[in-house]
């Protein structure tokens, strides 16, 4: 996944902020300083990826975040609206995290950072929002830089600069020549013919454009990559130098596609595994059966998740443990799925049923309403079935085998008084924190950002929040990006940072300091900032709170 995010000129933020992401990324704060610019920098990130126009950066509302997010455009997300600047935006991967080709490449970087900066863009009174440049840049070194240009065929991101000095470009240009050339050596006149002939390269590259990212790197006016598949080169004496500067560039260009293609690729994939939870949930309608599909807020607003228990057995089963456990929510009430079906579909096996109780030699008969109520007629026996159990279980073989397609509704069975009741009957609790839990035990491996987990839940369920978010990081690898306001999960995490040092943290998957990433957002006048707070090994804060987030409690009892 996602080692780090930076964001900067975004919303909030002024200058650029590096916001490292682990299993439980918490972000709090004042009201109105910012909290959510973290949160909708991925969201513009996923909609300028995975949106229907390709290259539409001027992003208004990202249709991942429902009716809960609107960025308003560039003019609007840019800091200060100064439509002049441009947004800068980030990530940075583990190369281990990478595979194939790509990842024995950048082996020797350890780690690849890809900074995009948007802006506008004039072309001949008409404005556009665009990428303005793109980099790459390694844990030691800047790789390869490219910004728009104007060419013949248009604007077109155009290299600038290529450092030939960092390890990854020398040693892969290295291997590659002793692998396809007669050479078994390079002195340093060879190497300076490589870099004479790379650097007159490089202003003839560009990068092919995606929708946010570029998708690899052509020479100007070509469309693919020289096929080198089965290409060894013979090297004379005479020309040498010159034909090891022609082969070596040919070698640069490829490794630099397979580069910007990889690295982009997985950028790409992992921005795509995104959820977004948005601050308040969806109520859904009385019967869940019927409710409305992929509306605007489908996802964002948490309708998804009632859908997703109704499917889920699994899944159903770890909310209804949440909602009926002890030591969590403490309610009489379960979910259930039904089956609903039309009266004439359950003609046939009702039929069947009564033919199948005369056969048996039982006798009955279904009494009028009116004459079962008057007094003469209550001493009659009006049916002789014996075992009752028995044939409603008959009843239900039949309907099965007549296989009748039902529609399953969701509902919440009070198992104290075995009554059915709607979620609308019960506390908004329940269907404010249901698609919270569904989406932590259902995700694996995605990217999940929550905005107000902890709404409308008692104190210590807003702690026992915490462990749900636990055992989703550590078990189901997801990465949790939680904007909150309650010091109750934050004090509950590092309870289990401690616990997990002391080895106490009993069924608990273990959770260490370097697992949790605590962001305070403190405003100021020139733009908000996020101050990380390092966590020790007992899950003690090693740098003090700004704003005296945790010491409110004490000014009021004290």
């Amino acid at each position: 996944m996602l080692k780090t995010i930076r964001l900067g000129n975004f919303k909030a933020f002024s200058t650029t902020q590096i916001v490292p992401l682990r299993p439980l990324t918490i972000v709090f704060g004042p009201n109105s300083s910012g909290k959510s610019s973290l949160i909708h920098g991925l969201l513009f990130a996923h909609e300028a990826i995975t949106g229907d126009s390709p290259g539409n950066l001027d992003v208004t509302r990202p249709r991942i975040g429902g009716d809960a997010v609107d960025l308003g455009g560039f003019r609007q997300f840019v800091h200060r609206r100064d439509a002049e600047s441009r947004v800068e935006w980030g990530v940075t991967i583990d190369v281990e995290r990478l595979s194939g080709k790509v990842a024995e490449i950048l082996k020797p970087a350890g780690e690849v950072t890809v900074l995009v900066h948007v802006g506008i863009t004039k072309i001949e009174q008409m404005e556009s929002v665009a990428v303005q440049s793109y980099e790459i840049r390694t844990r030691d070194a800047k790789l390869l830089r490219a910004s728009l240009k104007r060419r013949s065929e248009g604007w077109r991101l155009a290299l600038d600069e290529l450092e030939t000095e960092n390890p990854v470009i020398m040693e892969t240009v290295r291997a590659l020549v002793y692998a396809n050339t007669t050479t078994d050596k390079l002195d340093e006149s060879d190497f300076e013919s490589v870099n004479a002939a790379i650097d007159e390269l490089v202003p003839l590259l560009e990068l092919q454009s995606g929708n946010f990212l570029p998708t690899g790197v052509v020479k100007a006016g070509a469309s693919e990559q020289p096929d080198l598949r089965s290409s060894f080169y013979t090297l004379s004496k005479e020309n040498r130098r010159e034909e090891l500067g022609q082969i070596a560039g040919l070698f640069v260009q490829r490794l630099l596609n397979t580069i910007v293609a990889g690295v982009n690729q997985h950028i790409s994939f992992a921005i795509k595994k995104l959820r977004y939870l948005g601050p308040l949930r969806s109520y859904p309608s009385r019967h869940l059966a019927f409710s409305q599909e992929y509306d605007t807020n489908w996802f964002a607003g948490g309708g998804w998740a009632w859908d997703k228990v109704r499917q889920d057995p699994s899944v159903r089963e770890k909310v209804n443990a949440w909602l009926g456990s002890a030591e969590r929510m403490k309610t009489p009430y379960q979910l259930i799925v039904r089956d609903l079906y039309s009266s004439s579909d359950l003609e046939d096996p009702l039929w069947t049923t009564l033919e199948q109780i005369q056969k048996d030699g039982q006798d009955f008969e279904i009494e009028d309403e009116s004459e079962s109520s008057s007094e003469s007629s209550s001493s009659e026996s009006s049916a002789s079935i014996s075992d009752i159990e028995r044939e409603v279980k008959r009843f239900n073989d039949n309907l099965q085998k007549a296989n009748i397609e039902s529609i399953k509704d969701l509902v919440l069975l009070d198992v104290n008084r075995k009554t059915i009741v709607s979620h609308r009957d019960v506390g908004i609790g329940v269907s404010q924190v249901l698609p919270v839990l569904v989406s932590a035990y259902a995700a694996r491996g995605e990217i999940l950002a929550m905005e107000q987990p902890e709404l409308h839940l008692h104190p210590a369920l807003q702690a026992e929040l915490g462990d749900v978010f636990i055992e989703s990081a550590m078990l189901n690898k997801n990465s949790f990006i939680l904007e909150t306001h309650s010091e109750h999960l934050i004090l509950r995490l590092m309870r289990r940072i401690r616990e997990t040092t002391a080895k106490k943290n009993g069924s608990l998957p273990p959770l260490r300091a370097e697992d949790v990433c605590l962001l305070y957002m403190r405003p100021d006048v020139a733009g908000s900032e996020l101050v990380r707070l390092r966590l020790d090994e007992n899950g003690n804060l090693i740098d003090p709170c700004p704003g005296g987030f945790f010491e409110e409690d004490f000014e009021e009892m004290f």
